[in-house]
């Protein structure tokens, strides 16, 4: 099972439409629809019910729209507690880093 699998599904799922996930994620129709079917083989589930003009989830689609949604959210949470932590470890590095030989030499005492 992959991210972007997941993605698709819960795209299809809030929009009720292969085609509008298609074009919110900017993929095929025929991607999203693919790899809605893949995720369904390896689940062993049919997660969608497809009609020509409907698309409903199945209680198997339900439990799983459930837990992509708060799937979504952590993994949300995480991305923005690394990229918090990196920019604080960046900027403590950062002063001592673009010191010049100027501002280390005076910092010794040194004048020469």
């Amino acid at each position: 099972m992959e991210l972007r699998q997941l993605r698709y599904f819960q795209a299809v799922v809030e929009l009720l439409s292969f085609s509008g996930a298609a074009k919110q994620l900017k993929v095929g129709r025929s991607s999203v629809s693919r790899e809605i079917q893949s995720l369904e083989r390896e689940l062993g589930a049919r997660l969608l019910e497809r009609s020509r003009t409907q698309v409903a989830l199945t209680d198997a689609g339900e439990a799983l729209y459930r837990e992509v949604c708060r799937l979504r959210t952590d993994l949300d949470f995480v991305v923005k507690e690394v990229r918090q932590i990196a920019a604080e470890t960046f900027k403590r590095a950062r002063p001592a880093s673009r010191s010049t030989g100027a501002q280390k030499r005076a910092a010794r005492g040194n004048s020469g």
